[in-house]
């Protein structure tokens, strides 16, 4: 990838040569250093600084653009096989892989309509489980969500 400052149509880019002790910049192109991209945030960050230091760049911005190589790559990435499409499960059909923390016997919780605290104890008691580590959720047993709150 090749960086460079601009500050506007009006003036030429400052294309980037090299990042060492000090950023070195030229107005012709063909100078240009090819940088890999995934360096390219953590040098931006350099120059960040080497603007920041001198006052006459302060109204540039940094700016990239793919070179010819990053080009052939980009469209080799583009161009790869395509993935097999798997139909999608309904939500109704799909299964969480969670860690079952047991049967959920009652429920307290407060509503959200007036703030009452409210208690509910299951008849069929459903199973709790924590999917991801850090979200619960409820499955089976016979109850349902109404705006009353929990039925069954």
């Amino acid at each position: 990838m090749n960086i460079f400052l601009w500050r506007d149509n009006k003036t030429a880019k400052l294309w980037v040569t090299g990042v060492g002790n000090d950023i070195m910049v030229d107005t012709l192109k063909k100078n240009a250093a090819d940088f890999p991209a995934h360096e390219v945030s953590k040098i931006a960050a350099k120059i960040m600084t080497f603007i920041k230091r001198h006052h006459k760049l302060h109204t540039y911005s940094i700016y990239s653009e793919p070179t010819p190589t990053a080009r052939a790559t980009l469209s080799r990435k583009k161009t790869a096989t395509p993935k097999k499409k798997t139909a999608k499960k309904s939500p109704k059909t799909t299964t969480l892989k969670s860690k079952p923390l047991g049967k959920l016997v009652s429920v307290v919780y407060k509503s959200s309509v007036d703030g009452v605290t409210l208690v509910h104890d299951f008849k069929h008691q459903p199973t709790l489980s924590a999917p991801s580590g850090h979200s619960l959720a409820i499955s089976g047993g016979k109850f349902k969500i109404t705006d009353r709150g929990i039925i069954g």
